[in-house]
């Protein structure tokens, strides 16, 4: 992805604590995205810069459903 690329989409990431999703975060925010990780607990990212966090669990349909509210693009890292 290059600078811009992405400018004006609105991304979350789902998982976005585990190994790809802490690579994948600030690659689409340096890419222009507004970047929403979504996960249970937020760990570490909360400091990435520019990131916002939402708590949500995959088995929690209602906190789930606010955590996508608004996004253009979502990005599933769960697997079970």
């Amino acid at each position: 992805m290059s600078a811009g690329e992405l400018a004006g989409l609105r991304v979350g990431v789902v998982g976005a604590s585990g190994y790809i999703g802490r690579l994948l975060v600030p690659a689409l925010r340096d890419a222009g995205a507004t970047v929403r990780a979504i996960g249970r607990s937020p760990g570490d990212l909360e400091r990435i810069r520019d990131v916002a966090f939402a708590q949500a669990d995959a088995l929690d349909p209602i906190a789930l459903r606010r955590a996508l509210d608004g996004l253009d693009l979502v990005y599933w890292l769960v697997h079970s």
